[in-house]
């Protein structure tokens, strides 16, 4: 049973490890190439602890945040700011 249990952990851990690798290969690249990189996550919450209208807030924190399920990336061009032309005119 251990030798199992220790072939199945190495692959897991090559697996995350390749994962883990391919994740900063595209957010250094996407984010190297100017572009804002987000990532996404979810959690499955309790309806009986959080249900439809609970007043989430952000800034305290009033839920979860940990053992989140990764989704993927997107990246989006970042256009530039109105201001930015003209710090650039004045360097």
């Amino acid at each position: 049973m251990y030798e199992k249990n220790s072939f199945l952990f190495k692959i897991f851990i090559s697996s995350y490890l390749d994962w883990k690798a391919a994740f900063n290969r595209a957010y250094l690249e996407l984010g190297g190439l100017g572009e804002r990189v987000l990532g996404f996550c979810d959690l499955r919450l309790p309806v009986n602890e959080y249900p439809r209208g609970y007043p989430f807030d952000s800034d305290e924190a009033n839920f979860p945040v940990s053992n989140l399920r990764f989704l993927g990336l997107m990246s989006m061009i970042d256009p530039p700011r109105a201001a930015v032309p003209e710090a650039y005119v004045l360097t």
